[in-house]
């Protein structure tokens, strides 16, 4: 009957031969180099911002189009229901606007706590 492996047996628990290029395993390395801090700001990407907006236009268009609709088969007026688009497109957009801006801002300033190593709230 045989035990468990020896972990300096296996090739996991082994460093690479020198000069074969490999990288070192994993074995070694601790979760908290694997991980970001929970509380560190998250990088804003150019791919996450075009998804964004990729998904936030369209569905803007769809509800303020509906609207639209309504504005105009309750007015009968083109021109009215046109500036009803626009006003709450820029209304729409403005709010999502905002609301991006004050969560960066909010990431900025955590991230600036942290760096001064003060204690954040849970």
């Amino acid at each position: 009957m045989t035990g468990p492996p020896d972990p300096e047996s296996s090739p996991a628990g082994r460093a690479p031969a020198a000069g074969s290029g490999s990288k070192p395993s994993a074995a070694g390395v601790s979760r908290a180099s694997l991980w970001p801090h929970p509380d560190r700001p998250r990088p804003v990407a150019r791919r996450s911002t075009l998804i964004g907006l990729a998904i936030a236009i369209p569905s803007l268009l769809l509800i303020d189009g509906l609207l639209t609709t309504l504005a105009y088969v309750s007015t009968g007026s083109l021109p009215i229901a046109i500036g009803i688009l626009l006003f709450m497109f820029v209304v729409s957009g403005g709010e999502l606007a905002l609301m991006a801006y004050l969560t960066r801002l909010q990431q900025r300033r955590r991230g600036n706590r942290l760096r001064r190593g003060v204690e954040l709230p849970p």
